[in-house]
């Protein structure tokens, strides 16, 4: 059976009184009892007293003055990393609405461009030349005026007057959509390098305000590169929380708790970020027969940032030993 380094076996053969006298072999024996109870339970003496005060219970009054104080710290810690988390679960949430919204829009747009080109090609199929263009001008032609007329061309003149006010309904919420997304597209440091917009030529400021090629871009920017750093952050904090929860219960706090979480939070950004940088086709990804979206992935890499690093490392040996052959 192989024991763990730092566990000196020798001492039990060694009789006590002779362990006793000397205080290198008490050392010794305190130094593998501790091991064996961190293996044992994680719980030690330190971390029950850290978590005690971290939690303002009653024991908390005998633990160490350096107990207090890193207990003061790690709350500090937990209470402004859990405001940033709720902020940022806020943003992240009403971003994705926004996103969603956009893409709603655009669909409609379409759906209504379709419905557009039906009626035309109805209009079409009359063999009336000028049926289209007294549609549109909301009256039949004069010198081609009769009852009979009237009768057949008013509805495919109604369902083109609908599908034009349709229209303009979802282009009018398409550039309110595009106004907002511009003023949260500034906080973004690549806009930052360029220059201000400047109006495509031969189109109205009204016109381009309520482009869906604008929305598209907008939203691509948003999906491929915002969200899934947000939601690779928030995969790290949900984490981090739940590994603080978990240490707690257990009462197994240690001072350098806040640092670590602080770095896992940073790497679960870094990653999402990366992972949006690196994935721009903007398809499914689709993991043992489970499709997920840019952003899922993103929460669950910051999330599981070991597997990432493992998944990583296992590539990077592979790659090494081909080139060392």
């Amino acid at each position: 059976m192989a024991f763990p380094a730092g566990i000196h076996i020798g001492l039990l053969s060694t009789p006590p009184e002779e362990i006793a006298r000397d205080s290198a072999l008490v050392q010794q024996l305190y130094s593998s009892v501790r091991i064996l109870t961190g293996l044992a339970a994680p719980a030690s003496v330190s971390s029950i007293y850290l978590t005690s005060a971290f939690l303002h219970e009653e024991i908390s009054s005998m633990a160490p003055p350096e107990a207090k104080s890193a207990a003061r710290r790690l709350r500090r810690w937990a209470i402004v990393t859990g405001l940033l988390g709720l902020i940022l679960f806020a943003v992240s949430l009403m971003l994705l609405v926004h996103v969603d919204r956009g893409r709603r829009e655009i669909q409609q747009l379409e759906r209504v461009r379709d419905e557009y080109k039906l009626v035309v090609s109805a209009i079409e199929q009359t063999r009336d030349p000028n049926l289209l263009a007294d549609c549109v001008r909301g009256s039949l032609a004069p010198e081609a005026f009769d009852a009979r007329r009237v009768a057949d061309r008013q509805p495919l003149c109604e369902r083109l007057r609908e599908a034009l006010e349709k229209e303009q309904i979802v282009r009018t919420g398409l550039a309110a959509w595009n106004t907002v997304s511009y003023r949260l597209a500034y906080v973004m440091p690549i806009r930052w390098l360029g220059k201000g917009d400047t109006l495509p030529a031969g189109l109205s400021e009204e016109q381009w305000s309520s482009s869906e090629l604008r929305a598209s871009a907008v939203m691509a920017g948003f999906t491929g590169f915002v969200l899934p750093m947000l939601l690779g952050l928030l995969g790290a904090f949900t984490y981090v929380y739940r590994d603080l929860d978990r240490r707690v219960r257990t009462a197994t706090l240690v001072p350098g708790d806040g640092l670590h979480g602080t770095l896992r939070m940073l790497l679960g950004m870094i990653l999402g970020g990366l992972l949006g940088v690196l994935w721009t086709n903007g398809q499914p990804i689709e993991l043992e027969g489970v499709t997920l979206s840019l952003t899922a992935l993103a929460f669950f890499v910051g999330y599981g940032v070991e597997v990432v690093f493992q998944v990583l490392d296992g590539m990077v040996t592979k790659v090494a030993g081909a080139i060392r052959k």
